[in-house]
């Protein structure tokens, strides 16, 4: 009889081990699963702003392949030093 009380005991601390290590493991998935979705998002948002840049690079091509007068020229690198510091505030507001 005292047999099977020692062996049950020792069961039971296995268990509780085992519950220990199940509610540690859950805890840890959860915060993976955080950082994925983190992970996910900050990727979208970098496609979104690759997008962005890819289509003002065609724009400046474009516009630097167009002979222009020289207060046009002018006015472009105005416009695009505008736009220069438009993605920048928004790379620094993606870094946040």
């Amino acid at each position: 009889m005292e047999d099977y009380k020692i062996a049950l005991a020792a069961l039971t601390k296995r268990v509780n081990q085992l519950i220990a290590l199940h509610e540690t493991s859950v805890k840890q998935v959860n915060q993976l699963v955080q950082e994925r979705d983190n992970l996910t998002k900050q990727l979208e948002e970098f496609a979104q702003l690759n997008q962005q840049l890819t289509q003002e690079n065609k724009a400046l091509k474009i516009a630097n392949s167009v002979p222009a007068e020289q207060e046009d020229k002018v006015e472009l690198k105005k416009r695009v030093s505008e736009l220069v510091k438009e993605v920048d505030e928004c790379i620094a507001m993606l870094n946040k």
